[in-house]
């Protein structure tokens, strides 16, 4: 349901020098999605707060860097084709 960043800079040395713990999952979103799909459909599910920032397709590389770099407070980016993202604005 999501990208996630490269584990390629994870400190596991670190990690591991300090006896830590990690777990990590994924969830099953084929088991899901069909599911959540009938909620949203119905109107009982109203996802729309999830989304921080919104950027058209051919604002993707901004849109990233915004996710990336945190700003304006961005926790999630949804990109949609121009003729439904606002070019302007972010939000």
């Amino acid at each position: 349901m999501g990208i996630h960043g490269l584990m390629d800079q994870f400190p596991i040395g670190v990690t591991m020098n300090q006896e830590l713990t990690v777990r990590t999952a994924q969830q099953h979103a084929q088991e899901y999605v069909p599911r959540l799909l009938e909620h949203l459909t119905r109107g009982e599910l109203e996802p729309s707060y999830l989304a921080t920032h919104r950027f058209s397709l051919e604002d993707a590389s901004r849109g990233d860097e915004f996710f990336k770099h945190k700003e304006d407070g961005c926790v999630r980016v949804v990109f949609m084709p121009q003729r439904w993202a606002p070019r302007a604005s972010p939000r």
